[in-house]
């Protein structure tokens, strides 16, 4: 494995990513780990953001592959599955939407179980997690940072479906 450094929220954390070379090419004789963030929308069917869910859901089965393809060679490859996490891309997004970031981040906390939108320290912590030798036993995950989104019903809050215009009836 080869040491990174990811920023996190203006600090700095320690972690470990996966040499990218094929295992067979690579000068690293212990394998490695490789742990890819991506988003819990490769779940979610959302007209407005199909092509970002589409990527997402092929990431996902990239994990997948991978991790099944170099199991042998000692790799690891799992993935974090992001929810709503509060970092520039929803302050951009309250700016689209001409409201306030508090009042957008709080919208969309609103529709979390746990009352929140998640961190990049929570992302950051997850990822150590999965590159450390405590998931040794873990291949081809996709493990969910969403606060429980998955466990809701959040694209349908009419809230959620008025911001988005999700409400709107279809006629033919």
């Amino acid at each position: 494995t080869t040491a990174a450094t990811a920023a996190v929220g203006g600090r700095q954390a320690g972690g470990v990513v996966g040499d990218l070379k094929r295992p067979e090419t690579s000068t690293n004789q212990h394998g490695g780990t490789v742990v890819v963030v991506g988003s819990v929308s490769a779940n979610v069917a959302w007209p407005d953001t199909a092509p970002h869910n589409f990527a997402m859901a092929a990431k996902n089965t990239m994990i997948q592959t991978l991790a099944f393809k170099y199991r042998h060679d000692r790799v690891r490859v799992n993935g974090v599955q992001c929810g709503v996490i509060h970092t520039g891309a929803l302050d951009v997004m309250a700016a689209k939407k001409k409201t306030s970031v508090a009042s957008y981040a709080a919208l969309r906390a609103s529709a979390q179980p746990l009352g929140r939108n998640g961190t990049p320290e929570d992302v950051a912590q997850a990822v150590l997690y999965l590159a450390s030798p405590a998931s040794g036993f873990t291949l081809g995950e996709l493990l969910r940072v969403d606060g429980g989104l998955h466990l809701s019903n959040w694209w349908n809050r009419q809230a959620m479906l008025n911001e988005y215009g999700g409400a709107k009836t279809q006629t033919k």
